[in-house]
């Protein structure tokens, strides 16, 4: 994900933000944060990384470049910003939305 699509994300509220130090593995904040602090936050970053799910959407910043977002490197800070509004969903979801659907003849 790119800076101006994970800026958009936070453009006109304020969002709850964590923010973990991934070499002491600890937690260092969790606040409400304005629409200026998370850009700030996201152009600082080396990485973003969207996460979607059934519960909550979310933009992970890590402030170090991480390779692999399966194994993160425990170096630098990762900020968790939690998104209100869920996520578009791009073309391949919207695709196997569609032939996921259920017929009438059961």
């Amino acid at each position: 994900m790119d800076i101006e699509e994970a800026v958009k994300h936070c453009k006109g509220k304020k969002v709850l933000v964590a923010e973990q130090d991934l070499a002491n593995n600890e937690v260092v904040g969790f606040e409400r944060k304005t629409f200026q602090e998370c850009k700030d936050i996201i152009e600082r970053s080396e990485t973003i990384a969207k996460i979607c799910d059934d519960f909550l959407n979310q933009l992970r910043v890590f402030s170090e470049k991480q390779l692999d977002l399966m194994n993160i490197k425990p170096i630098g800070t990762m900020s968790t910003i939690l998104v209100h509004d869920p996520f578009p969903d791009t073309e391949a979801q919207k695709k196997n939305k569609k032939s996921n659907k259920r017929s009438g003849d059961y």
